[in-house]
């Protein structure tokens, strides 16, 4: 809500705090930047980086909130704060265009905000420029939608794209937004075909937008969100409808109140619910992947869209859950096998509130929202932005070098590992046939194996792969057999 009072202080925190925290072997966590504890500010959304590696992102601080800017060395370079009439808590992070503007959206104030009769606006949608100077601000009506939670996602006719969780006629919508701020109305969700739209859209490759609803109004006890369809033509279609039903052994079946935005890869889209981890494909079929645990020292509320790392597993964070019940990264393979990575301590982070996004010096980043609030009890641990460094193990290839001519048939393939981790596993492949183990006497410093190479060329790959599941890059050597020698 609005305040009467201001708050005007600036971030205290200018330089790059870069603290060590000693998580699992092959992850750094780094203290990136912490948020200043007088203003109460909590990161609202998931960064955004730019071409020059700096960060962008808002706040709320239980006034009116603020977009900030970061630099890659940690260092507030401006903040810009609402005044209600042009915005007032934005939930959302940023997207930017093709010339470097800025976008986002608050969920309320605006022109028909009036403290006088309780009513704090319907919410904005704002463009900004990258000095932090305000170009246009659009109020949303009611009519067109009320409260935005969600973010834009650019689309590729140059207009944005965004939900609102109520409408003046219906349990949100779906609007276009352009780049002078008039928004149109696109859909509005009518309680039958959903209500509440959480998380971000996606604007896929098959020129649709897919989303995800709470259903939080529903009538009946087995609507708990669902998946939707808007093709070009804006025809809405529902793709998926979550039950929340328990088989007989008490456990979940499908999973209850998805959370966008999913993540499209290849022919599927991959998302987490309140409980679970699934993929689904664009004609509705989907696939429950992992069950998440909703008590103990796991996870608990994995509350943020998933991103691909270079192994090709998805990581993602969870508010709660963990040693501390601080909240944990966690990480799952496009076939469901679930890893925690690591769990926050208030020291190093508390609640992670915005999942993963990938720097421009290829670390992931990402925030937590902290417990400054007075309805915790202490200790306060102050909101921060984090740094997810992954250290891959290291494959090199000593003998024989890509490129070579032998005379024999029978050579050593030999190399050596460099691991933060210990390395568990070499393997090698001639030729594309199966995948063969090296063979190690110190711990695969040093490793070796015995080929038979067939006549003319051959191409022999290898990679390793430490106890945490990472795997070095492959590497490729190629050897031409000529005239061998028996």
């Amino acid at each position: 809500m609005i305040k009467s009072k201001r708050v005007s202080a600036l971030l205290k925190i200018g330089i790059l705090i870069l603290i060590v925290y000693p998580v699992e072997a092959s992850v750094q966590l780094h203290t990136f930047f912490r948020f200043s504890a007088k203003t109460r500010e909590i990161p609202a959304g998931r960064l955004l980086v730019g071409t020059d590696g700096n960060f962008y992102g808002t706040l709320n601080d239980y006034n009116d909130g603020s977009v900030f800017k970061i630099s890659s060395t940690g260092t507030l370079i401006w903040k810009f704060k609402f005044n209600g009439k042009n915005g007032s808590e934005p939930a959302a992070g940023l997207v930017k265009d093709a010339q470097g503007y800025l976008y986002g959206t608050t969920t309320l104030g605006g022109k028909y905000m009036d403290i006088s009769v309780f009513n704090y606006g319907y919410g904005t949608v704002f463009k900004m420029d990258h000095l932090g100077n305000l170009i246009w601000s659009s109020s949303l009506d009611g009519t067109n939608g009320a409260n935005p939670y969600g973010g834009l996602v650019r689309g590729p006719n140059n207009l944005l794209y965004g939900t609102t969780a109520y409408a003046a006629f219906g349990g949100g919508s779906v609007f276009s937004v352009n780049s002078s701020g008039a928004i149109e109305i696109v859909h509005i969700f009518n309680g039958t075909d959903g209500d509440f739209p959480s998380g971000d859209l996606v604007w896929a490759s098959d020129g649709c937008l897919y989303g995800c609803t709470l259903d939080l109004e529903a009538d009946s006890e087995y609507d708990r969100g669902r998946i939707f369809k808007i093709t070009p033509a804006n025809s809405f279609s529902t793709l998926y409808m979550f039950d929340g039903r328990t088989n007989s052994a008490g456990d979940q079946i499908n999973g209850e109140y998805p959370t966008g935005p999913m993540l499209e890869l290849g022919d599927s889209f991959y998302g987490v619910t309140g409980v679970s981890f699934f993929k689904i494909k664009a004609d509705g079929m989907l696939t429950t992947l992992h069950f998440f645990p909703v008590s103990g020292t796991d996870i608990l509320e994995p509350n943020a869209p998933l991103i691909q790392a270079y192994d090709g597993s998805l990581y993602g964070t969870a508010l709660f859950g963990g040693t501390n019940r601080f909240g944990i990264v966690f990480k799952v393979s496009t076939n469901g096998a679930y890893t925690p990575v690591l769990s926050f301590n208030g020291t190093n982070g508390a609640y992670p509130c915005s999942g993963l996004i990938k720097g421009r010096d290829g670390a992931f980043y990402g925030t937590t929202s902290g417990n400054t609030s007075p309805i915790f009890p202490e200790p306060h641990f102050l909101p921060t932005i984090f740094k997810l460094t992954i250290s891959r193990p290291v494959l090199s290839v000593a003998a024989p070098h890509s490129g070579a001519v032998s005379r024999k048939a029978a050579i050593n393939f030999v190399g050596r590992t460099r691991s933060r981790a210990p390395v568990e596993n070499v393997y090698y492949q001639l030729n594309g046939n199966d995948w063969t183990v090296a063979i190690t006497t110190n711990a695969w410093t040093n490793w070796t194996s015995t080929v038979t190479l067939d006549p003319g060329p051959n191409v022999i790959r290898s990679f390793a792969v430490d106890i945490t599941g990472d795997s070095s890059r492959t590497n490729t050597t190629k050897v031409f057999l000529s005239s061998p020698v028996r």
